[in-house]
């Protein structure tokens, strides 16, 4: 279980490393606006400041999943955000190609 759990955290890892990139560069390129007032207020200070919260927040809350990982309430959430982390990702793309061709 502990592989699979192990996966599964890094997954989410990855995606939400993908989610503040993608929000980074669609902001940037005037495509988007960050819906969360508190990270948009930390993006307005320095973008990579943007990066390095949302990626230290999600990792705090990922290492609490690990240290409880032998829960089922950490495993449901744990694929629970896996699965929106998932969508965010699709949103991201299905968004981006269609700001890219006007679609």
């Amino acid at each position: 279980m502990d592989s699979k759990m192990k996966r599964l955290l890094t997954g989410l890892f990855v995606l939400n490393f993908l989610d503040a990139i993608l929000t980074l560069i669609w902001i940037q390129v005037g495509f988007a606006t960050e819906a969360n007032p508190i990270m948009d207020a930390v993006m307005k200070i320095h973008p990579g400041l943007f990066v390095l919260a949302k990626v230290a927040l999600v990792s705090a809350c990922l290492g609490i999943l690990w240290a409880t990982r032998h829960k089922a309430l950490a495993r449901f959430c744990s694929v629970f955000g896996f699965s929106v982390y998932s969508m965010i990702i699709v949103y991201h793309v299905v968004g981006g190609v269609a700001s890219l061709t006007g679609v």
